[in-house]
């Protein structure tokens, strides 16, 4: 404790327990532990520790009658920690390769509650985010890993440490699973209640957050600019609001009979293509207020406008998703195209030997360099599923087309070329006839179980007689 925030009479009394501490003048009991003896005060003991006190004086105690008290079963660095803090209120960092400690505090903590030193365990609290007992303590580590899940990340091929103890110790691993549940329980009733908001004004134009706005006459502060305003202000600058009412509309946007009202601020966020057309005054668009785009597909445009609006649109199927996906290129709106990839991939997991997914390449293909993004998912999901190239009695819908497209061909050549030159060392196996599979069997010792009998071979005996050539 810093000795300068203490009122001058405590600061004077911390100074003489200090020295007492260096000196062991006038000590009255010894706490021993790991062939290291503490002299130590009966009345300090006694400020800090009523366990500790207890053994001290209590005539009950053969630690009091001998004077002396052997910690034989505690960590030594904890205990050393522990005696300087009953004098310093306060002790010093471990630090371990340059960062400091958690699993020093943490043992500090469990100590403090042994000994039931509470003003011990309330440092944790402040310092170390620890809890102030073993139990709240627990409590605190669940709460650091379900705010951190990549700490059970694996680092390459090395699992994490903290995913073993899980292992290890089965509560703590079950403890964690209803941590994460509770969190993602709580965090989902959070996002229920939360709305999308952007404040602009003038010239000014803040990116949009999500949060729970919800008192009238209360001031929020934009998370951007940090403007202050009260929460009936802010609801003039909820996005979905402008996109359901057109409140301010600024600019228009029409494809084939249809009209959309929107703003240019929220063109700003998304477009820079769009921003550009409705407020750079060499372009006809800005000087007329309106921009027609009647060579976009309707639906799709519709959908890219919800998005501006709502970061999200409407499921769709496999081919409007690559629709979309080239529109959001065109338009450069990056996070779109994104999302339309992402959900195209998702949903062709189970349609990969569909009439959907073959012409959802014809169109992706059809486009030309407009939508790599799609065509490049479209192979990745090929590589994973070669059978959407190969039926069992009749050619798949993709098998038809890529005669049609070399592009498609090739690039699907290719991926499968970088997937073997990824593991040279990956071989065909046999062992049920007919059935064959591809796994990388190295060193003799190991056993491997054929995925389609389960019979177990060790490796060198896959490699030597069920090895394909």
């Amino acid at each position: 404790m810093d000795s300068m925030n203490m009122p001058l009479g405590a600061r004077g009394m911390s100074e003489a327990f200090k020295k007492l501490y260096e000196t062991g003048e006038n000590s009255d009991f010894i706490i021993s532990c790991d062939g290291h003896d503490y002299k130590v005060h009966k009345a300090i003991l006694l400020t800090q520790s009523a366990v500790l006190y207890d053994m001290a004086t209590n005539k009950r105690f053969k630690e009091c009658q001998k004077g002396r008290l052997e910690l034989r079963d505690d960590d030594p660095e904890c205990v050393a920690a522990m005696i300087h803090y009953i004098y310093h209120l306060d002790y010093a960092d471990k630090v371990v390769d340059g960062f400091t400690s958690l699993s020093f505090h943490t043992r500090i903590a469990i100590l403090a509650d042994k000994y039931n030193m509470e003003h011990s365990t309330q440092l944790q609290s402040q310092d170390s985010s620890q809890a102030r007992t073993t139990k709240k303590l627990r409590a605190g580590i669940l709460e650091a890993i379900v705010r951190n899940p990549s700490w059970l990340a694996e680092s390459g091929k090395t699992e994490s440490r903290l995913k073993r103890a899980m292992v290890e110790y089965p509560q703590f691993g079950a403890d964690a699973a209803e941590a994460f549940a509770a969190y993602k329980h709580e965090d989902d009733a959070h996002d229920k209640a939360a709305e999308w908001y952007q404040h602009t004004e003038r010239e000014l134009v803040c990116s949009a957050f999500k949060a729970e706005i919800g008192d009238p006459d209360y001031y929020y502060t934009c998370f951007r600019c940090e403007k202050g305003m009260t929460g009936e202000a802010w609801q003039k600058h909820k996005i979905f609001t402008l996109y359901e009412t057109s409140t301010q509309a600024d600019f228009i946007i029409t494809c084939n009979g249809e009209e959309w009202k929107v703003h240019k601020a929220v063109l700003f966020m998304h477009s820079d293509v769009l921003w550009k057309m409705s407020s750079n005054e060499s372009f006809k668009e800005c000087r007329e207020g309106r921009a027609v785009l009647n060579d976009d597909d309707k639906t799709h445009l519709a959908e890219l406008i919800y998005y501006m609006y709502h970061l999200d649109y409407k499921p769709m199927a496999l081919r409007s998703h690559v629709g979309i996906c080239q529109l959001a290129g065109k338009y450069n709106i990056e996070n779109l195209k994104a999302l339309a990839v992402k959900r195209f991939k998702t949903l062709a997991e189970t349609k990969y030997q569909s009439d959907s997914f073959a012409a959802a390449m014809e169109d992706a293909y059809g486009a030309g360099v407009g939508n790599r993004a799609m065509c490049a998912a479209i192979v990745d999901i090929v590589v994973k599923h070669p059978s959407a190239l190969k039926g069992q009695k009749k050619e798949t819908p993709l098998q038809s087309a890529m005669p049609r497209y070399p592009e498609f061909a090739v690039d699907v050549a290719n991926a499968f070329v970088r997937t073997e030159l990824k593991y040279p060392d990956e071989k065909r196996y046999e062992h049920c006839i007919g059935s064959s599979f591809k796994a990388r069997l190295t060193g003799d010792g190991g056993w491997t179980s054929c995925p389609f009998c389960r019979v177990s071979c060790n490796n060198k005996e896959w490699r030597t007689k069920f090895a394909l050539t």
